[in-house]
């Protein structure tokens, strides 16, 4: 693998990141009260989000290059945020709150995958901690 596959998974997840996110803040207005709020909607583009870190950062791991570390650590921060967002927006939210009693699977996946990204960063800080100072 080359440093232009490095660049390409790197643009397209920021590409595609910021897209989403942007949307997000401009359709949904969770926490603005300027726009209607819309929490399914951002329920479902927040797990967007996290789905795009996850193929990035499979694909970074996949190049095995040891230049992708500060990439995958960023992701995997960026993943946290969304991933603590998704589980405030589903712990907080009325609608969501009324919706949960009726979850089916695929709801309660995502609620698991929030949660695994949220331990993943908190992993994955502490084992680059444990390379670089063993003691």
């Amino acid at each position: 693998m080359t440093n232009t596959d490095h660049l390409g998974i790197i643009g397209w997840q920021r590409n595609a990141f910021e897209t989403l996110d942007n949307m997000r803040r401009l359709h949904c207005g969770v926490g603005d009260s300027s726009v209607e709020s819309s929490p399914v909607l951002a329920f479902y583009i927040d797990y967007t989000l996290l789905l795009i870190n996850t193929h990035a950062a499979g694909d970074l791991i996949f190049l095995g290059s040891n230049d992708t570390f500060l990439d995958l650590r960023s992701l995997s921060q960026q993943s946290a945020d969304v991933a603590t967002r998704l589980m405030d927006l589903v712990l907080a939210d009325r609608t969501l709150m009324e919706l949960r009693s009726g979850f089916h699977n695929c709801q309660l996946v995502m609620i698991c995958h929030a949660a695994i990204e949220i331990l993943n960063v908190s992993c994955l800080l502490r084992s680059r901690s444990l390379f670089r100072n063993p003691h």
